[in-house]
This record gives C-alpha cells, sequence and structure tokens, in this order.
C-alpha cells in the first residue's frame, strides 16, 4: 500500500497481483481502494476475464475507472470514501457505508445533494471522477449512459477544462 514508483503507488505488475488475488478470492468481501490519484487505468486491460467473485469495491477518482470496467461485466461497485479517509469521517458516514456493505436491502435515498436539474428520475446510477470518465470514453471500458442518472465529482479543476470535459461528454 504504500509503495512507490515515480508518480504511482508500486510497479503496475504488483498493483495488477494484489487487486486480481483480492478480486478473486471468495473469502474477501469487499475490497477498499487505498486512495485514488492515477493508475487504475493502467490495469483494465490486464483485468479483463480474470475471475472476479462478487464483492463491493469501494473507491473514488481514479478507481472510477475499475468502477467503469466492473460495471460493464456486471459487477456492483460503490463509489465511496477511500480508506485513507475513514478515520476522518464522520460517525453518520461510517454507519451509512457499512449499512450499504452489509445489508441486502437497496440503499436509503440520499437527501440535499447538488442537481442542475429538479423533479425525480430513476435510472442506473452511473458516473465517478469527471476526468477518468472523460478519458474512458471511446475505450471499451467506458460506461453506457443511456437511461443513467449521471454523478460526477471533480475537485480543482480549473473552468475551461470542466467545460471541456462536459461538452466530450456530451
Amino acid at each position: 500500500m504504500l509503495a512507490r514508483r515515480r508518480y504511482l503507488a508500486g510497479d503496475d505488475t504488483r498493483r495488477l497481483t494484489e487487486l486480481a488475488a483480492a478480486l478473486a478470492d471468495p473469502q474477501i468481501k469487499a475490497v477498499f481502494c487505498a486512495r485514488g490519484g492515477y493508475g487504475a487505468m493502467r490495469l483494465l486491460r490486464e483485468l479483463e476475464g480474470a475471475p472476479i467473485t462478487p464483492k463491493a469495491v469501494v473507491g473514488f477518482s481514479d478507481i472510477v475507472a475499475l468502477h467503469a470496467a466492473l460495471g460493464r461485466a456486471g459487477h456492483v461497485t460503490v463509489h465511496g470514501p477511500v480508506l485513507t479517509q475513514l478515520g476522518a469521517l464522520p460517525a453518520a458516514t461510517h454507519e451509512r457505508l457499512f449499512a450499504l456493505l452489509e445489508s441486502p436491502r437497496p440503499a436509503e435515498p440520499l437527501h440535499g445533494g447538488m442537481t442542475f436539474v429538479g423533479g425525480i428520475a430513476e435510472g442506473p446510477l452511473i458516473g465517478g471522477n469527471l476526468v477518468t470518465l472523460t478519458a474512458l470514453l471511446g475505450t471499451p471500458y467506458a460506461p453506457c449512459f443511456d437511461g443513467a442518472v449521471l454523478l460526477l465529482e471533480e475537485i480543482g479543476e480549473r473552468p475551461y477544462r470542466l467545460d471541456r470535459m462536459w461538452t466530450h461528454l456530451a
């Protein structure tokens, strides 16, 4: 988890081996990604066809690449906090996350989020980090947005870059 290789959390082979083992192991019920950043997309081609037992994969930011690829293969993932954040989150967030992971029931509705269009929407919830989703377009791992409710997260991007990515998604 603390390995470094230039700007990555270790080399691709090690990260791929550890991730593939965790995804395949039926004794492991959830995979919490340590952090976002960059590098998940580099693993997607090698993960194709790898044995995966159903489990929650939790993370955000760059981890959206894993969410998208696993979602295309029919797996459910959780756009949620990374491991390095868990200690700093409010108790209510912990409770909601672990209730979601441990319960067979659908998640309780969220209230109070920012929307661009009012009303009620239904459909699969797809999305995540805007930079990562935009980079996935045109690849076999890009999510299918047809009929979906779109969730986007991004921080620190300049308005012109956001506009470029929004335009590309459209």
